[in-house]
């Protein structure tokens, strides 16, 4: 794994997006997302840490690797995204019970947008 994480390179361009969309899962309102059925305003109760967000930058080096490449791609954030935020984002208690169906769509909203590099 260490071999994978030190051979694996992150552009900038990458890390300022990654950060951009953990910045986004603490106030994803502010961003001017919508969800069916949501008051966005009182949907996230803490996003997600930076130690998760150093874990998914390692995950999507993994996946970056898989694929034969020396460079993460959007695309290796995006396959990591979702499994990700889904347990490090932490819902208000009256939204927590939908999170399976929530999780995607929040997901899906932060990807739409914030602009991938």
């Amino acid at each position: 794994d260490r071999d994978i994480q030190n051979s694996v390179y992150v552009s900038p361009e990458i890390e300022n997006y990654v950060v951009r969309l953990w910045d986004a899962s603490w106030e994803p309102h502010k961003l001017g997302i919508t969800l069916p059925d949501v008051y966005v305003e009182d949907l996230v109760v803490a996003g997600a840490s930076v130690r998760g967000m150093s874990a998914m930058v390692r995950a999507a080096k993994v996946c970056a690797w898989l694929e034969g490449r020396d460079h993460v791609m959007p695309d290796d954030i995006h396959y990591v995204l979702l499994p990700s935020l889904t347990h490090r984002v932490f819902l208000s208690p009256v939204y927590d019970g939908r999170r399976e169906q929530l999780m995607p769509q929040f997901v899906q909203a932060l990807r739409d947008h914030i602009a991938t590099p």
